[in-house]
């Protein structure tokens, strides 16, 4: 169903293997998750000899190595298996193969969400993301060189990239695009974007109805209550909002962004006008919706809003201790949570403390030059 042409010459006693094989593939263009101003705008797209050729293109190494195998009794899905001979770690690699050897399924569904199930089995109630996906060939490139691994599916434009922690969800490749100080600037202001978008509307509704703001942090206070009480506010807030990206993502894409926006102003204008929400609540949850797009992963702004969710209802509910209480849980679950490598926790490097890691993900350094 997917082989080469094999030609056999008389007399001869070789043959000889010829891939003329055509595969339907669209232009390759940027992703659109993952711009950057002055990057390459190449993207993968959902043919996995394609893939290959744009990380070959950046690596010219004879060390790269790319192992394909099939998944799915039925589909026979081409997987492949990417990475730097002498960098990755050899164990590491085996574990991997021996999970793709031992998979047994009809079909990948759902391509690489499929096989990311079935290589890591996650508790249901863990929204937080465990491998990281990328669509550009140079973020790819780039990964494999510190020594990971990358798990491509045909029929996908997403590369998986193994192992990862917490504080590579964080990465955009914009930061290394710029100047070292511009880049180190971008990437300390995403880290503030999102403890913002995840404490910043719980905290407010702990200062405005259970602990009493000290005198210069007066006018976060509430210049007149409003009918409904705050948590019930912020919940229809957050459901409002989830309202209006799912329609913006499933109308057409010249009128998404527009039908989004007046639909933000004007259901926000009357709210207040009809007495439904106060303007101080609408304020800050419109500030964490801002600060949670500036997250780069999707997967990780998913995880922060249901972690909010959570503050906010524990806050609601109990107060301080409900506050305090749902971080512990958060940390404890982050704690608990494994990334595919078990030799590296999931907030490494910040626990265990690594303070030169640490640095080279939060602060841009310069490109050092090699010298042989």
């Amino acid at each position: 169903m997917s082989g080469a042409l094999l030609m056999f010459v008389d007399g001869e006693e070789t043959a000889i293997i010829i891939d003329a094989r055509e595969y339907p593939v669209r232009s390759i263009e940027e992703a659109d998750t993952e711009k950057v101003t002055n990057g390459p705008k190449d993207g993968f797209v959902e043919t996995i000899i394609f893939n290959t050729a744009m990380i070959r293109r950046r690596v010219r190494d004879r060390n790269l190595c790319f192992e394909m195998t099939n998944v799915g009794e039925s589909s026979k899905t081409d997987v492949c298996l990417a990475y730097l001979k002498g960098k990755a770690d050899e164990k590491y690699l085996q574990d991997l193969r021996k999970k793709l050897d031992g998979i047994q399924v009809d079909s990948l569904v759902m391509a690489h969400n499929s096989l990311e199930e079935l290589l890591l089995p996650r508790r249901w109630f863990n929204p937080l993301p465990q491998i990281r996906y990328t669509q550009r060939p140079d973020i790819a490139a780039s990964y494999l060189q510190e020594g990971h691994v990358l798990i491509m599916v045909d029929t996908s434009p997403s590369v998986m990239i193994t192992p990862t922690t917490f504080f590579y969800y964080t990465q955009y490749a914009e930061d290394f695009i710029q100047t070292p100080v511009v880049g180190t600037y971008y990437s300390l202001a995403r880290i503030l974007a999102l403890l913002t978008a995840q404490f910043l509307v719980p905290a407010w509704l702990l200062l405005a109805e259970h602990i009493s703001p000290p005198q210069w942090l007066s006018f976060i206070g509430m210049k007149e209550p409003g009918p409904i009480p705050l948590l019930i506010q912020f919940l229809l807030l957050e459901f409002g909002f989830d309202l209006l990206k799912m329609s913006s993502m499933h109308s057409p894409t010249y009128m998404g962004g527009t039908f989004g926006i007046i639909g933000a102003l004007l259901l926000g204008d009357f709210a207040i006008k009809v007495g439904v929400f106060v303007p101080e609540s609408i304020f800050y949850m419109a500030v964490t919706i801002i600060a949670s797009y500036c997250i780069p992963n999707s997967d990780l702004t998913y995880a922060v809003r249901l972690f909010r969710l959570l503050l906010l209802i524990a806050t609601g509910l109990l107060g301080i201790w409900g506050f305090i209480g749902s971080i512990i849980l958060i940390l404890i679950l982050m704690l608990s949570t494994k990334t595919m490598d078990s030799k590296r926790p999931y907030l490494w490097p910040l626990i265990p403390l690594n303070i030169k890691a640490l640095g080279n993900m939060l602060i841009r350094k310069k490109v050092m030059n090699r010298r042989s």
